[in-house]
């Protein structure tokens, strides 16, 4: 199956986790020094066009590279329900609506362990929501514990727990 096909199997997403069959090259800028071998990534996608499928890391960014041939699976970062409920519950946080039933689709779906571990591995990136959840909750124990008990999976580990612990109830 060439690239393309494989990227709209995947539903054309626009951000993806993209699985390699072995270890590959990946870069994040011009230079050679960004380049680093991994077996999997998370990255922005895009369809030039000349119909090829291009990376990139950020949202402004002016440079997208190919994918490399070997892609094996390309999986849309959207159809991982935990991180689509966390983004959400992250911004009524960090607004401050916290009290009514905005959180519900975060914390009532029998993944609340796997949900704090994401907000607070969001939160390491955001101190916007990393100040929001002090705030709210204090010391954070809830949260750290949790992000500790998950910390060697990865958020696509982590979302798939997630799923199984909401299918167990």
């Amino acid at each position: 199956m060439n690239m393309l096909d494989l990227y709209k199997q995947a539903g054309s997403p626009d951000r993806a986790v993209v699985q390699f069959a072995e270890p590959t090259t990946i870069y994040k800028s011009k230079k050679t020094s960004s380049a680093k071998q991994v077996l999997k990534f998370e990255a922005y996608l895009m369809v030039t066009h000349t119909e090829e499928v291009c990376y990139y890391f950020q949202r402004n960014s002016y440079r997208a590279f190919p994918l490399p041939d070997n892609v094996e699976s390309i999986t849309p970062v959207d159809t991982m329900e935990l991180w689509r409920r966390a983004r959400k519950a992250a911004g009524y946080i960090k607004a401050g609506k916290t009290h009514g039933r905005e959180l519900d689709d975060a914390f009532e779906n029998y993944d609340g362990d796997e949900m704090c571990a994401a907000l607070w591995r969001m939160a390491q990136k955001d101190p916007a929501l990393k100040n929001a959840l002090i705030k709210e909750w204090g010391k954070l124990d809830s949260f750290l514990e949790q992000a500790q008990k998950f910390a060697s999976l990865t958020n696509e580990e982590l979302s798939a727990r997630a799923e199984q612990s909401r299918a167990d109830k």
